[in-house]
């Protein structure tokens, strides 16, 4: 009796383990071949696979696969995947992690052909969309945790007809330490390495294991990535024709005994003669050099430190619609719930300092008629001292060329909330480049006319963007014209200082002081003259009170013009107190005729 109830539990427990044996040895298997006929083609688009030998250790949770091929769905003879062998250590934290630990895993002979077409790239964006969202770490990346991966013996070949490019990555030996979001991930025993040949061309990059880092170089020379973009299975809304990248890294994985495994980059990489066409094939953005010096890149906790990044001869060529009528997207509650749980995932970063040298930016306004291009060249930007840190603020300078002028700027800027505190200054911005849009929202034209202007710019951007700005500025030879052609104003000289401008939305300037000398010259001359012949007449006749009246009237008709307290507001411009200037109405006319929205232009 007491020797079967002893055998009753030890039965018990080989029955399990036999079960768990059983599945482990048999079930395993079953499944993986049974996922990759019914699982894999599906997922891949209906394309057939098949499998040789697989087995699964249940007592060390071994998995080795062998031969394992997918055939091309376009071309059932030939193979889109072929692997030799593939074999895993799986750790049994990954029941207790929900999430996958791989203690190590081989890869031998992994070949794969993707070609690029409009089915294919549909078909693979409809399966990134539709795969499920992983169990995420804190950070906002996936939990994983993969070990001594190793890859030998494998080949990625790209093809894309219809780019007329065909890239092949052969020889790849890889190996990675360890690659994990995980605080408890497996230990590492083998040093990183990277060898191919890029359509014959050889990479390499090796490093060393100590203790609980592995670093590794990574040099690369001007490496064709605009073929490479080519080739590639993916739609992009630009196409690269000339692209070239170069680097010299140190990689470092950090493998410490407790806490989350990391990978962190420092060091250089460059891109050169970079030239992006538009959808039409018509340039877009050109780059001559571009480099970046990485202080430190640190993946895991999703934080970059920049020590400078460089740009020389960037240009941008794009076109806007400005006049054409946007409806205002719908916001829902949750909106500020979603951006302040997407920020808690956001990259950090910092920028030591940044240079732009000798940029331009070409904008073509389709909405006008004809089309408009506004030209800004000589771009130069020297910033130091930004980062994502909220109200951290760094300092720039920057000058350009515009409209025949020059433009330049110097001052504190805050990325996060954008913010501006600078001083600006203009120097011979010729009014003639602007009448497009001048023309397109007040009906005038200024077809002569320069400025200079000096002052001070505040910009703050928390819930509504709001911009002011204060200073002088100086207006010589202006000439303006309705849309018939009728001569507005002629001024050949203004000065306006106390120049505030307070709000865009709506405008509202007030102008301290505004000096016009001669501000119609028609309309002065012909009173000059009316004042001249009556005078003449008054006096041949003796009638002197009449005769110097009429001249005190020419003088006042040739004399410069001073204005006070200046405002623009309400779409139209006025005066604070009435002047007593007789010709002040001149100026308010001359200006409302060019500026009103409020239906006063005459």
């Amino acid at each position: 009796m007491a020797g079967s109830k002893v055998l009753k539990p030890v039965a018990g427990v080989v029955i399990l383990v036999g079960l768990y044996a059983a599945a482990g040895y048999i079930g395993v298997p079953a499944g993986v071949r049974w996922a990759v006929s019914n699982v894999v083609p599906d997922a891949l688009g209906g394309r057939d696979a098949t499998v040789g030998d697989v087995s699964f250790n249940p007592w060390n949770w071994s998995l080795e696969i062998n031969d394992l091929a997918i055939k091309s769905a376009h071309a059932p003879k030939n193979n889109l995947l072929t692997l030799k062998h593939l074999s895993a250590d799986l750790s049994g934290s990954t029941l207790t992690e929900m999430a996958p630990i791989v203690e190590s895993i081989t890869v031998d002979g992994f070949n794969m052909h993707l070609t690029a077409n409009e089915a294919n790239n549909k078909e693979a964006k409809e399966a990134v969309e539709k795969a499920p969202a992983d169990a995420s770490t804190s950070s906002g990346l996936p939990a994983f945790s993969l070990a001594n991966v190793r890859v030998t013996n494998s080949s990625v070949r790209l093809t894309n007809a219809q780019n007329g490019a065909d890239v092949k990555i052969t020889d790849i030996d890889f190996a990675l330490p360890i690659l994990s979001t995980l605080p408890s991930s497996s230990k590492a025993s083998i040093n990183p390495k990277l060898s191919l040949k890029i359509d014959g061309t050889p990479i390499n990059a090796e490093g060393t294991l100590k203790g609980e880092t592995a670093t590794m170089a990574v040099k690369i020379d001007k490496l064709n990535v605009a073929k490479l973009l080519k080739a590639a299975p993916v739609t992009l809304p630009v196409a690269v024709e000339k692209a070239s990248a170069s680097c010299d890294l140190h990689v470092s994985f950090d493998m410490p005994k407790s806490g989350v495994s990391g990978i962190k980059v420092s060091g250089t990489a460059s891109a050169s003669d970079l030239d992006v066409r538009d959808a039409k094939n018509k340039p877009f953005v050109s780059v001559k050099s571009a480099s970046i010096d990485l202080k430190n890149v640190d993946v895991s906790a999703q934080k970059a430190e920049v020590n400078s990044v460089k740009i020389v001869q960037p240009s941008i060529k794009l076109a806007i619609a400005s006049q054409a009528k946007s409806t205002p997207a719908k916001t829902s509650g949750s909106a500020s719930s979603t951006s302040e749980a997407s920020s808690g995932a956001a990259w950090k970063w910092s920028v030591g300092s940044a240079q732009i040298s000798n940029g331009s930016v070409q904008v073509t306004d389709t909405s006008l008629k004809p089309a408009a291009t506004l030209s800004v060249s000589a771009i130069n930007l020297d910033a130091k001292g930004f980062s994502s840190d909220k109200g951290k603020t760094g300092t720039y300078s920057a000058s350009a060329n515009v409209a025949q002028g020059k433009l330049s700027s110097a001052g504190k800027l805050s990325i996060l909330p954008l913010a501006v505190n600078a001083t600006t200054d203009v120097k011979n911005l010729h009014f003639a480049t602007f009448n497009p849009w001048i023309k397109a929202l007040a009906g005038a034209q200024l077809t002569k006319g320069t400025a200079d202007v000096n002052g001070k710019v505040d910009l703050k951007s928390d819930k509504k963007l709001a911009l002011k700005w204060n200073g002088d500025l100086a207006v010589s030879n202006l000439e303006a014209k309705n849309a018939a052609g009728k001569t507005l104003m002629t001024w050949t000289q203004a000065k306006a200082t106390g120049v505030d401008l307070q709000s865009l939305d709506p405008v509202n300037i007030a102008v301290k002081n505004l000096t016009v000398k001669e501000p119609a010259k028609q309309v002065t001359k012909n009173v000059s003259k009316a004042a001249g012949l009556i005078g003449a007449i008054a006096a041949l006749t003796g009638h002197e009170n009449t005769a110097e009246r009429a001249q005190k009237a020419a003088k006042i008709a040739s004399s410069d013009i001073s204005l006070s307290n200046l405002v623009y507001k309400d779409g139209k411009f006025s005066l604070v107190e009435k002047s007593k200037n007789a010709l002040a109405g001149i100026v308010l006319e001359a200006l409302n005729n060019v500026f009103a929205t409020d239906g006063s232009r005459k």
